[in-house]
């Protein structure tokens, strides 16, 4: 096993070392997935790359969406990270009162890492600074001003986490803070 991804509704899916994935549950997708190199799971559907950047899922995809290098959902609120370095998102996510699909900044590029949050997302780019949009009504979009030096992040709910280069985390968002070790 490479990966485990699970959805919320019970959405189980294994990425196996041979690039096949087993999924059990509410998964939705086709069984005899080959060449998978990515998976994930949300609320009512899942998701696998295929080796050529094909997404194969079992919910709605956008159907110009080619050469995706990572997919991340939270719910209904789906991410595709493309090999180029943009993001698409599409889906609904809620954020406590409204549904929303929150779409990325137009000038986001150089994306190396995405993570999708109820109704926000968050992109890593090469520089390790980060971009997140879509609902603020826990705070979190508000990215700290001394955040820098990013080597991979989370988002949750309605938050996000950070692991800056140095080892320490950063958390923004309805939260709490991480612990001090």
């Amino acid at each position: 096993v490479s990966t485990i991804a699970v959805g919320t509704l019970g959405g189980n899916l294994i990425l196996k070392n041979d690039g096949t994935v087993v999924g059990w549950g509410s998964t939705g997708l086709p069984g005899g997935l080959s060449n998978i190199m990515s998976i994930a799971s949300g609320q009512d559907w899942s998701a696998a790359i295929m080796s050529n950047g094909t997404l194969v899922a079992s919910g709605t995809v956008p159907s110009d969406l080619t050469n995706v290098a990572a997919v991340s959902i939270c719910s209904d609120y789906c991410l595709a990270l493309k090999r180029d370095g943009t993001v698409e998102s599409w889906g609904s996510g809620f954020d406590g009162t409204f549904y929303v699909t929150p779409q990325p900044p137009a000038d986001l590029t150089n994306a190396l890492a995405i993570s999708a949050g109820q109704a926000h997302g968050v992109a890593l780019r090469r520089d390790g600074t980060v971009v997140v949009w879509g609902s603020n009504v826990y705070g979190q979009t508000n990215v700290p001003s001394s955040l820098t030096n990013v080597v991979a992040l989370a988002a949750g709910q309605y938050h996000t986490v950070a692991l800056n280069a140095d080892g320490s985390l950063t958390v923004w968002g309805n939260a709490p803070a991480p612990p001090v070790e």
